[in-house]
């Protein structure tokens, strides 16, 4: 009985770490996604700044330089 016992033990342990394997996976690809979006907004706000600072100094091209990775 204990063996049987045992046996139980270890596979429930086995799915625990399996399942906090997944967690860990889980938290990096939505931290991966966050800071992505956060990016993505910045270069959004830098996309709109860039765009009225166009519209005040036309012949200053501050958006072509900046997209240039």
């Amino acid at each position: 009985a204990h063996a049987e016992y045992g046996k139980e033990f270890f596979k429930e342990r086995k799915a625990l770490q399996g399942l906090e394997k997944g967690r860990r996976k889980l938290h990096a690809a939505v931290d991966k996604v966050t800071s992505k979006r956060q990016r993505i907004s910045c270069e959004d706000k830098n996309v709109s700044l860039n765009k009225k600072l166009q519209s005040v100094i036309p012949q200053f091209d501050v958006y072509e330089e900046n997209n240039d990775h």
